[in-house]
C-alpha cells in the first residue's frame, strides 16, 4: 500500500549520488544519455512511497558486496545510502535459463528503490540492485529496455557476443534494449546498480 509524503531522505541520498556518478563528463555516451531522461524524471518525485517485506535470508551478500564498495567518491555514498535503505528494501528473484549456475535460484536476486513495489513507487523510470553470491553466474538475457549499469562491487559482465569484460567498483556500462547480457562473479558477491525508462503503463 503507498502513502503520499517526501522523498526518504536515505532514497534522495541515493538518487543524488548515482546521479553524480552516473551524469559525469567521462561516462560514456549512451550510458550518460539514458541516464540524463532516467534522473530528469527523477527530479520530479513522485509522491508516493512505501516501505518493504522482510529481507531475505541470504542478503548478508548485500552488506558484503558493500564492504567492498570504494571508501570515497561517489560509489561510497552509494554504498552508504544503500546501507540505511537495507530494511526497506523488497526482494524478488529471476528465473533461471541458459548457462545459469547451478546456484543461481538461490543466490541472487533484485530489489526496486523507485518503480513498481519500489520505495518510490512510480511507473516511469526503474532503478534497481542486482545482487549475486559467490561463484555464481546470471543466465543470459535481452533487456527489454535501454539499461544504464552501474558497478558498486567488482563485477564480470559480456554485453552482446563480446568478451567478458572486469568491472570495478565505478564502472558504468550501457545495455540497449534487445541487446543479450550475462554477469558473474568468483569469491566476492556481486552488487550493480541499474536504472532505465520505462513505458507508462
Amino acid at each position: 500500500m503507498s502513502l503520499r509524503g517526501s522523498r526518504p531522505p536515505a532514497l534522495r541520498d541515493l538518487i543524488n549520488a548515482a546521479g553524480n556518478a552516473l551524469l559525469a563528463p567521462d561516462v560514456p555516451t549512451m550510458a550518460r544519455f539514458v541516464a540524463g531522461k532516467v534522473f530528469h524524471n527523477l527530479s520530479r518525485p513522485s509522491g508516493f512511497y512505501r516501505a518493504g517485506d522482510p529481507a531475505l535470508p541470504w542478503c548478508e551478500y548485500l552488506g558484503r558486496a558493500l564492504e567492498g564498495a570504494a571508501i570515497e567518491g561517489p560509489v561510497a555514498a552509494i554504498a552508504s545510502a544503500l546501507a540505511e535503505l537495507h530494511p526497506n528494501l523488497r526482494w524478488y528473484r529471476s528465473a533461471t535459463g541458459p548457462f545459469a549456475s547451478v546456484n543461481f535460484a538461490r543466490d541472487h536476486a533484485h530489489a526496486l528503490l523507485v518503480g513498481p513495489g519500489g520505495i518510490e513507487e512510480r511507473d516511469d523510470v526503474e532503478v534497481g540492485l542486482t545482487v549475486m553470491g559467490p561463484f555464481s553466474r546470471f543466465p543470459d538475457h535481452r533487456r527489454p529496455h535501454p539499461s544504464v549499469f552501474l558497478a558498486v562491487s567488482r563485477a564480470e559482465v559480456r554485453v552482446g557476443d563480446t568478451d567478458w569484460t572486469t568491472c570495478s567498483p565505478g564502472d558504468i556500462f550501457f545495455v540497449d534494449d534487445g541487446s543479450k547480457i550475462a554477469l558473474r562473479c568468483t569469491r566476492d558477491p556481486l552488487l550493480l546498480l541499474w536504472c532505465q525508462r520505462v513505458h507508462r503503463r
